[in-house]
């Protein structure tokens, strides 16, 4: 998992996730925090969103995410946009989202959000870019999450086996910080 905005890796206690610095998937942006006011009491969100990386230079910033056995495979891939008024001028901007190529999302940050997908790399080397729509600069990005949809099903089945509930789409939804357990990236 890679909280931008960080200088060090962590572990949030409260989803039990390791997060690393964004520092060494992209060499563009500028580091901020949040406003205080701004910053989520949700437990559930941990830290991602007191910091984030912006991008004031250039219409299209990408990461460049290298996965062990990623080839095509499929990964779950949540990417987190928490604007925080960083920039003192209470404007979010609005932009695209891309997985290599494609088209994902148009990024409206007026609140913390994330977006979901499903994605099966067509290389060990995958790039998730930030495109500027002229809709408000500079754009920025707050936190992502990679896991292998394989290691999704698995917890998701043990969980299953071993408990007196069944998972519904709400209850899923709320219980997936707690499928998204550390996955290892290589530096590129």
């Amino acid at each position: 998992s890679i909280d931008c905005g960080v200088e060090e890796s962590y572990l949030d206690n409260p989803t039990g996730i390791w997060f690393k610095p964004d520092k060494e998937f992209i060499s563009t942006g500028e580091n901020h925090e949040t406003l205080p006011e701004y910053q989520s009491e949700n437990e559930q969100y941990g830290k991602r969103y007191k910091t984030l990386r912006s991008f004031p230079n250039g219409a299209k910033n990408c990461y460049t995410l290298t996965l062990n056995h990623a080839h095509n495979n499929s990964f779950h891939i949540r990417a987190s946009f928490g604007y925080g008024n960083y920039d003192r001028k209470n404007q979010p901007p609005q932009f695209d989202l891309y997985l290599g190529v494609n088209y994902w999302a148009t990024v409206n940050s007026r609140s913390n959000l994330c977006y979901e997908i499903i994605h099966v790399f067509p290389a060990d080397t995958e790039y998730m870019c930030l495109v500027n729509t002229d809709s408000g600069t500079p754009f920025f990005f707050s936190s992502m999450e990679i896991r292998s949809d394989e290691q999704n099903s698995i917890r998701l089945e043990k969980i299953k086996k071993n408990s007196n509930f069944k998972l519904n789409e709400s209850s899923y939804s709320s219980q997936l910080n707690f499928f998204f357990s550390n996955f290892e990236f290589e530096s590129s």
